[in-house]
């Protein structure tokens, strides 16, 4: 079996998912989430063994589950991210992305006020960062003293 037109079937995945990021640029969560799921499964068709852990569909269910973050359904939105998490730290990752997986979880644990999960995350990207040895001018560094400057705030109330 030629290998090709599977490549077709992930770019066009990949262009529904540039329209699902303009649809989500435009606030037009639904939408993009539709797109997205479009995209996934056609990943999930091609890619093969089912690999559940590819990056690919690692990072496309990463941009469903910010659809749920931002229409507030923070549960759903959650279950996707820590399962997202887990099958990354199955690969034994440890790369910028990781890190970008922990601070949107850390944003929605902000939201909620849990401010223990909000610690564990950080602490976890900081470790990352460090080992990737990230500069301190980073956005990434940024994100993280930004969330942590809001945990102390919350946690001196």
């Amino acid at each position: 079996h030629d290998a090709e037109p599977h490549k077709n079937e992930l770019s066009v995945a990949e262009n529904w998912i540039q329209m699902g990021n303009v649809r989500f640029r435009q606030k037009e969560y639904d939408e993009a989430r539709e797109l997205y799921n479009d995209a996934l499964q056609m990943q999930r068709k091609v890619l093969l063994h089912h690999d559940e852990t590819h990056s690919i569909i690692l990072r496309t269910r990463h941009d469903i589950a910010l659809t749920y973050f931002k229409e507030r359904q923070y549960e759903k939105g959650l279950d996707i991210m820590k399962d997202v998490l887990e099958k990354k730290k199955e690969r034994g990752d440890c790369d910028l992305y990781l890190v970008k997986i922990h601070l949107d979880i850390c944003q929605v644990f902000l939201k909620l006020r849990k401010c223990a999960d909000v610690k564990d995350h950080l602490a976890a990207a900081s470790l990352v960062m460090k080992e990737n040895n990230i500069p301190e001018n980073h956005f990434y560094m940024g994100e993280k003293r930004r969330y942590e400057a809001k945990l102390m705030c919350y946690l001196r109330r």
